[in-house]
């Protein structure tokens, strides 16, 4: 499948499974000059009040998962993490407003060298036609698990209920083989220290940079 050109700029794609270190990775590339798109945040912008998407998932799921704001994200995960039909419903009302926002985003005008677009399911959405390149950024179970706990005071059954329902690395390398073969991808270890998870990355990205050009 060809790439779909949205941007004057190479689009890198960064995703793994939840707790593996995705933002680490994206933030030592914002350091390094890269315009960073994550989608989690255009998804919660986009469920603000007011917004289309605000409304078509008030229409599909009802007041139950109004918040003062917009969406209550974690009310409407606890549905859809509980029935996969929920979650395919939900999946077909929210990928294309992310994907009109994040190709919005992309034709921005900038200097930057490339764009980073980061997705906890980049690979089995349109948005991997936009990519020239996928990062998958792997870690331990135990680093998984201490990062949830840490960041959002998960107990260990919540993680293995959410690690379930998501493609491990193997899984999203092996979805690339058979649906985009076309895709570069490598593995970024995140069980590192800090300094030498800095080094890959800044390694990583210029092979990227000089290849894209």
């Amino acid at each position: 499948m060809s790439r779909v050109q949205h941007s004057s700029r190479p689009v890198l794609g960064i995703t793994g499974t939840i707790g593996a270190g995705k933002s680490s990775v994206v933030n030592i590339l914002k350091d390094l000059g890269a315009r960073t798109i994550d989608s989690d945040e255009v998804v919660h912008t986009l469920y603000l009040n007011g917004t289309d998407l605000h409304k078509s998932v008030m229409e599909a799921f009802g007041n139950s998962v109004a918040g003062p704001c917009g969406i209550d994200r974690r009310i409407l995960s606890e549905i859809v993490f509980n029935d996969p039909s929920s979650m395919q419903k939900l999946e077909s009302i929210v990928h294309p407003a992310v994907t009109e926002e994040v190709r919005r985003l992309l034709a921005i005008p900038g200097d930057e060298p490339a764009a980073v677009l980061e997705a906890i399911k980049l690979v089995q959405s349109k948005n991997i036609n936009l990519v020239l390149e996928v990062w998958i950024v792997t870690a331990d179970s135990a680093a998984i698990i201490s990062r949830l706990k840490a960041s959002r005071g998960y107990k260990i059954s919540e993680i293995q209920r959410r690690l379930a329902a998501q493609l491990d690395a193997t899984g999203i390398a092996q979805y690339l083989d058979s649906n985009n073969p076309t895709v570069r991808y490598r593995f970024i270890e995140n069980n590192l220290t800090e300094s030498d998870l800095r080094k890959s990355v800044l390694r990583y990205w210029q092979e990227f940079l000089q290849s894209a050009n």
